[in-house]
């Protein structure tokens, strides 16, 4: 390494960069000899440590983001069917900020991430910032890996947006084939497969004829528009529906190779507006949301007018009294939601989810089980039943207002009360009063918890150790809601008593503090007990 030097006022050092050239570096943050002696040092062996491979070389000052994704969009992107979408949608987000003319090097996270945030304030969806994202990570990483860019990807710190999930769009089995018959004769046949084999949009467009065998009622799916493969990466064979035959009948004579062609003959594209054309046959077919009616006079004239309602009915217009035009608002349903109904129509044909799963052909099962179990019939159903039946449950609900009048004389005791006692429980949880009957009524006279049954499941005659539901509900739900004492937590009884939790649990259990167990709550008279165990200890001194 040479000795620095000053020129003009300002320090310089002679150093080997990483490509082995000599070159002049200025050290504009040197005062003296000895800091830039030590400047120099540093960047001798930085570049030395470059030109042995242990650190990246640097990254070219002139290269920036825009050039980045650019070049990510020529090298792969270009070709694919998708690529017109990737192509606007740096067009639209990217050119018109400063994002595109920021180098590289000076790429962070934070500046990334303020890009993403801008355009989430300006009410972009999550989804659509996420593709934002995606494309400077994907870019970059590509970027690396031809040696443009050095470091860690600035994207990697950046936090995805949570995208809303929602339930799939689908069509009921009635409805199936009143969108048919409003399809177009170049669309009916494309359209039931989708619904009756659950194809995507690039497998429609890119299945050929040869790829059908009726004999077998087999479809063979080995690519998605014209590339070798699918989604899936593999050729798999979808059974043809018996419904589904006449369609494909129809469409083998079609011209050209292909099944469902342009009307040339040659493939279909992504830039085909199938999804345009379905939506208008869903409004045709009356699956609409409501009609939008609109003056066509006032829209002329410079102020339209425009109104939602639920219904196709003639209106006039407030303002020069034309009738207002009628325009369908049809569902929301795109293409890939017919691979939606196809599961749903598979479903409610009682066929299971493993089936389901291989006919629309996902890797993992547990997509169909996460997307489509909820359409199972019955799914869950069965479990929620096997809730127990609570036969006192209305009685207090709807006997409250009876129980809480004070005007009301409480009910004589009755043989049912005889029945109340305490009723231990496992565990930790404090003891409840129970609803006993036979020997065990006693509380000082606890048998092992049993679970609540009620007459119509058990007879106590057959069963005496097992309790049995009381005749007189009316009595119990006014124990239970009106009581004596304040519903209270264990906790809240522990302050109050000065006691610990677990102590206030041995109370309940050895049946010294009489109470009601509802819920996780205790009705509880402290005062009353608080003065007997005053009263007791009072006695025992005099003893």
């Amino acid at each position: 390494m040479a000795e620095p030097f000053q020129r003009r006022g300002r320090w310089y050092a002679r150093v080997k960069d990483a490509g082995g050239r000599w070159r002049n570096v200025v050290l504009s943050e040197a005062r003296t000899k000895a800091q830039a002696r030590d400047l120099a040092a540093d960047l001798a062996l930085k570049s030395r440590r470059q030109r042995d491979g242990l650190e990246p070389p640097p990254a070219d000052k002139s290269l920036t983001v825009g050039k980045i994704i650019c070049w990510w969009l020529d090298e792969y992107v270009a070709g694919k069917t998708w690529a017109g979408r990737e192509e606007d949608r740096f067009r639209l987000y990217f050119e018109s900020t400063d994002l595109v003319r920021l180098p590289v090097a000076a790429l962070t996270t934070a500046r990334l991430e303020s890009f993403l945030q801008h355009w989430t304030h300006q009410g972009l969806a999550p989804a659509s910032v996420n593709r934002l994202r995606a494309m400077v990570s994907t870019a970059w990483n590509r970027a690396r890996k031809a040696g443009l860019v050095h470091g860690m990807n600035p994207a990697a710190d950046v936090e995805s947006r949570k995208v809303p999930k929602r339930a799939p769009a689908f069509l009921e089995p009635q409805e199936v084939p009143r969108l048919l018959a409003e399809l177009s004769a170049a669309d009916r046949a494309l359209v039931a497969t989708a619904l009756y084999a659950g194809l995507r949009k690039g497998e429609l467009f890119g299945l050929k004829k040869r790829d059908v065998d009726l004999d077998r009622r087999l479809l063979m799916i080995r690519r998605s528009y014209d590339h070798d493969t699918t989604k899936g990466g593999r050729e798999e064979a979808v059974p043809i529906a018996a419904v589904l035959v006449p369609y494909l009948k129809a469409a083998l004579q079609s011209r050209g190779p292909f099944l469902f062609p342009q009307a040339g003959g040659s493939m279909r594209t992504d830039q085909d507006n199938l999804s345009k054309r379905l939506r208008s046959a869903m409004g045709r077919a009356g699956f609409v949301d409501g009609y939008v009616h609109h003056c066509r006079r006032c829209k002329r004239a410079g102020t339209p007018h425009e109104e939602n309602q639920p219904d196709c009915e003639r209106r006039r217009c407030p303002h020069c009294g034309m009738i207002l035009w009628a325009s369908a608002l049809p569902r929301k349903f795109r293409l890939h939601d017919t691979r939606h109904t196809t599961a749903t129509l598979l479903l409610a044909a009682g066929v299971d989810l493993y089936a389901v799963a291989r006919i629309l052909r996902h890797t993992d099962p547990k997509v169909t089980f996460k997307t489509y179990a909820h359409l199972v019939p019955g799914y869950l159903h069965a479990q929620i039943d096997r809730l127990p039946a609570a036969p006192f449950a209305a009685l207090v609900l709807h006997d409250r207002r009876r129980a809480a009048d004070p005007r009301r004389k409480s009910p004589e005791k009755t043989a049912t009360d005889q029945q109340v006692g305490m009723e231990p429980t496992a565990g930790l949880e404090p003891a409840t009063y129970g609803l006993r009957s036979g020997p065990g009524s006693n509380p000082a006279e606890p048998e092992e918890s049993q679970p609540f049954t009620s007459r119509a499941v058990t007879d106590s005659a057959t069963s005496p150790n097992v309790p049995t539901h009381p005749a007189n509900h009316k009595q119990f739900a006014a124990l239970v809601l009106h009581g004596s004492g304040r519903l209270v937590s264990p906790k809240e009884a522990a302050e109050r008593l000065g006691i610990k939790r677990s102590t206030v649990y041995t109370l309940c259990a050895n049946g010294e503090l009489p109470h009601v167990r509802v819920g996780s709550l205790l009705r509880v008279d402290l005062d009353a007990f608080l003065a007997t165990h005053r009263q007791t200890q009072r006695d025992r001194r005099r003893l």
